[in-house]
């Protein structure tokens, strides 16, 4: 071919965007937030996709064992075989051919904008010998023909990158992954939703510059976390030895209530047989007279005999306010305040070692800057009330928000004063924060407001946008219900409750102690 063909061939090539003239992959080790990619080796075309797969099959049953009942909502599969549910979410068996991955095409750097619902897997992040979304999404690329097979197996040959990464059982709606993926034709993301289980979804994507990544481009992140009502509730769900102390209490209240009552009530019959000998002794005198008397007698009797009777009410109200929960806890607008007063203290750069794992207070990363956090009015999902947490921060460490939760339903509940928020934050002391539990919690939305304004005249904008419909109706058909029917079948915040107790956190009683002095 001459030059001058050369030139006519490259005529009606679509001018590509901005920033992608530099196809080198942006590598990066993890940290606290989204982990490492360990243990991901390359698989040349010699070994393939095959040796990954048969790891994955042999470990399917486990992971589903580890797992039961997590596909509740969507109702995945339920009276499948292990055999079938592995071969719905891609974990094919030895020597089993996976369609897909035979095309070849040029590779597009975008970014898929998803979610799931994380009960099912065992984390966002791919992980070998689990199962995980990242797992699923990477299966369902490559049998939609978006990842070739000689990449296929080593996610840093595509330039994969999620934005947070998730823990075990914690959601998504607004998860966003990076990666150069073959695009064409046109329905992507039809083809790759075919190739998913029904608890991922991929919403849609956006072309991005050549070295963008998902994690560190992200500005900042928004996560929620739905709260049952009743874990604010002090008298709701104690461990043994608290509900041990309120039967004692409750036993002794009850014993004064009789011994009181039986009193008032001799009391009130010694009235009546003294009426009735007043009027046995007027008998032998004039009937005007004894009329006259026993007339005035009886109009004390009874005005005695009414205060008595109120007396007794009065102890029966007493006995159903000392020791028992009688009126229904609500969480009305005082409550809603204090929340946000406590959620509040999060607020600002803090040094967050006490409400994660393995950091030490001295370590750069233990610090973190949390942009806002409110908890909304109460909603309802499936008959159960639950108090929305919002949390918008620049990153999160592994378990940050769960343990930040938790602490504030142990100042809610009265376990402990919220003066141990400002003693936990300072890199002095050491704390064991309670953790609560992952089923409330799920990621709500990443921000890219850094990089929309700097390719704004190059690329289209990263975002929720045109999106909201979907995301909205996963939200509130998959996560919420999820959470609900999770929650009333299994107790899972009831049963966390238990353990939030003096025994296991001993620093509350110091704490309740120091905070009367």
């Amino acid at each position: 071919m001459t030059i001058k063909d050369e030139d006519m061939a490259l005529v009606g090539e679509k001018k590509r965007p901005r920033g992608e003239d530099n196809d080198a992959a942006a590598m990066e080790v993890e940290g606290n937030e989204n982990g490492a990619i360990s243990g991901e080796k390359d698989n040349d075309a010699g070994e393939g996709v095959e040796k990954v797969e048969v790891k994955r099959a042999k470990t399917v049953e486990a992971a589903l064992v580890a797992s039961p009942g997590v596909v509740e909502v969507e109702k995945i599969a339920e009276n499948d075989s292990i055999e079938m549910r592995a071969e719905k979410n891609g974990v094919v068996k030895t020597g089993t051919h996976i369609p897909g991955g035979g095309k070849t095409g040029r590779k597009r750097k975008v970014a898929l904008i998803l979610a799931y619902c994380g009960a099912a897997y065992q984390g966002m992040q791919r992980n070998p010998g689990a199962i995980t979304i990242e797992g699923e999404l990477e299966q369902a690329l490559f049998r939609a023909d978006a990842i070739a097979e000689c990449n296929f197996g080593d996610m840093r040959k595509v330039d994969w990158m999620r934005a947070a990464r998730t823990d075990k059982g914690v959601s998504a709606i607004g998860q966003i992954v990076s990666a150069r993926l073959v695009i064409d034709p046109p329905g992507l993301v039809e083809r790759v939703n075919q190739h998913l289980p029904k608890d991922i979804r991929v919403f849609g994507y956006t072309r991005v510059t050549s070295n963008f990544n998902a994690k560190q481009m992200c500005d900042k992140r928004r996560y929620e976390y739905l709260v049952p009502v009743f874990a604010f509730n002090p008298h709701a769900h104690h461990d043994r030895e608290t509900m041990q102390m309120w039967s004692d209490r409750k036993e002794n209240v009850r014993l004064q209530r009789i011994e009181k009552r039986k009193a008032l009530e001799q009391k009130a019959a010694g009235i009546e047989v003294g009426a009735a000998d007043v009027k046995d002794a007027t008998n032998g005198a004039p009937q005007s007279k004894a009329l006259e008397a026993e007339e005035v007698k009886s109009v004390e009797v009874r005005v005695e005999i009414t205060s008595v009777v109120k007396e007794v009410v009065e102890i029966e109200a007493e006995g159903t306010s000392n020791g028992e929960e009688q009126v229904p806890f609500v969480f009305d607008d005082a409550k809603l305040e204090r929340l946000n007063e406590i959620l509040g203290k999060y607020v600002g750069t803090r040094n967050y070692h006490n409400f994660t794992a393995r950091i030490k207070p001295e370590d750069p990363s233990a610090k973190r800057y949390i942009i806002s956090f409110t908890a909304g009015k109460v909603i309802e999902v499936q008959g159960m009330q639950f108090v929305p947490c919002t949390v918008v921060g620049q990153s999160f460490m592994l378990h940050q928000i769960r343990k930040m939760i938790g602490t504030a339903i142990a100042i809610m509940r009265g376990c402990v004063p919220d003066s141990i928020i400002d003693f936990a934050l300072q890199s002095k002391n050491d704390v064991n924060t309670p953790m609560a539990p992952e089923l409330g919690l799920f990621l709500d939305e990443c921000f890219y407001s850094a990089y929309n304004k700097k390719f704004s005249n190059s690329h289209e904008k990263l975002s929720q946008e045109g999106y909201e419909e979907q995301i909205l109706k996963f939200k509130h058909e998959v996560i919420y219900p999820h959470i609900a029917t999770t929650e009333a079948k299994d107790g899972t915040m009831a049963l966390w409750l238990h353990g939030l107790n003096d025994r296991h956190y001993p620093y509350f009683a110091t704490h309740r102690e120091g905070a009367k002095l």
